[in-house]
C-alpha cells in the first residue's frame, strides 16, 4: 500500500468507480490463484517480478475470472509466457518513480507491441533525447533518455528538493528522467533501462536488461541480474550475472555460458556466472542489485 502505483492505479480508480479492491497482507505466489478463486476479481495489478514468480508455480486451471492485468516491468519473455499459460491479457504502463509522465500500452501482444510501454497519455508530451538533449528519430538503434512534460505547461518541481534528485528539470517544462529507451515508427515507446543499468565493458556501453532478457529466455532459468564488478585490483570493469535456476532442472556454468555466447554478442557475455537460490528484492519485487 505504500507504493504510489497502488494509490493512483488501484485504490483511487476503484473509489471513483465504486468498485471493490482485494488487499492481501503481501504477494504470495503459492496462494495467489486460491485468492482469485475465492474472491473472483476481474483483473489485478502487478509488478514484473510477480509474473515471474507466478509462472514457476505448479500448473493452475486456465478457467478463472481474470480478464486482464495491468502494471509495470513485464519483460518480453515473461509477458509472452504469462499470456499463453494463463490466458490473461497484460496492459503495460510506464511512469517514473517521481510520478513524472505516464504511458500505457493498450494494444499489447494483440497489436504486435509486445514489450512496449505504449504511448503517453493525452496530457503528456514524451520524447527520446541524446546527451545534448536533442530529440532522436524513431528506431531501435536510437536509444536515448526519456523526457516528458505536461501539455498544460505546469512545471514539475520538488518540495524541499533533495541533494540527488531522481530527475532533472530542463527548459520549456521538459523533465529528464534518467530512464532510457527508444520510440518506434508508430509512436510506441520501449523501456531499455535506467542510467544505473548501463554497464561499460571493454569500451562498450551495454544495458543489463538486454543481457537479462536473453538469459531469462533459457527454459531452465527463472531470472537473472547483471551488474558490473571491478576485475581484481585494477580499474577494469567486467560483468557478473547472478542466476536463479528452475529447481527441478540441472544446468552447469559451462552450459549456461555456451547458451549466452550462442545468443549474445561476445562482448555482452558476462565474465562471471553465479548461481543462487534467490536474488534479493524490494517490496515491489524490484531486484536489489546493490545487495
Amino acid at each position: 500500500l505504500s507504493h504510489a502505483s497502488t494509490h493512483f492505479y488501484t485504490i483511487l480508480p476503484s473509489l471513483f468507480y465504486d468498485n471493490s479492491v482485494i488487499i492481501t497482507e503481501k504477494f504470495d505466489p503459492s496462494t495467489f490463484w486460491d485468492d482469485i478463486e475465492n474472491y473472483k476479481p476481474t483483473h489485478f495489478s502487478y509488478f514484473g517480478g510477480y509474473l515471474t514468480e507466478l509462472l514457476f508455480q505448479k500448473p493452475k486451471n486456465r478457467v478463472h475470472t481474470i480478464e486482464f492485468a495491468y502494471g509495470f516491468g513485464a519483460k518480453v519473455d515473461t509477458w509472452n509466457a504469462f499470456e499463453k499459460r494463463f490466458g490473461v491479457r497484460l496492459i503495460e504502463f510506464w511512469s517514473h518513480v517521481e510520478g513524472v509522465g505516464v504511458s500505457i500500452n493498450k494494444v499489447g501482444s494483440n497489436g504486435g507491441k509486445l514489450g512496449s510501454i505504449g504511448k503517453p497519455l493525452e496530457y503528456f508530451d514524451m520524447r527520446i533525447v541524446d546527451q545534448e538533449r536533442n530529440e532522436l528519430p524513431p528506431g531501435p538503434d536510437n536509444v536515448g533518455e526519456i523526457a516528458v512534460r505536461r501539455k498544460s505547461q505546469t512545471l514539475f518541481e520538488y518540495y524541499k528538493e533533495p541533494e540527488n534528485g531522481e530527475v532533472e528539470v530542463g527548459e520549456n517544462g521538459w523533465v529528464y528522467t534518467g530512464d532510457y529507451g527508444y520510440m518506434d515508427f508508430e509512436g510506441f515507446f520501449y523501456f531499455k533501462g535506467k542510467k544505473d543499468d548501463f554497464i561499460l565493458v571493454g569500451g562498450e556501453h551495454i544495458f543489463a536488461r538486454d543481457i537479462e532478457n536473453v538469459a531469462n529466455s533459457h527454459p531452465h532459468i527463472v531470472e537473472t541480474a547483471v551488474v558490473s564488478v571491478l576485475n581484481g585490483t585494477n580499474s577494469r570493469k567486467d560483468s557478473i550475472i547472478t542466476v536463479v535456476k528452475v529447481k527441478e532442472k540441472a544446468i552447469t556454468h559451462q552450459e549456461f555460458s555456451d547458451f549466452l555466447y550462442h545468443n549474445l554478442a561476445y562482448y555482452h557475455v558476462p565474465r562471471f556466472i553465479e548461481f543462487r537460490d534467490k536474488i534479493p528484492k524490494g517490496p515491489s519485487t524490484e531486484i536489489l542489485k546493490s545487495v
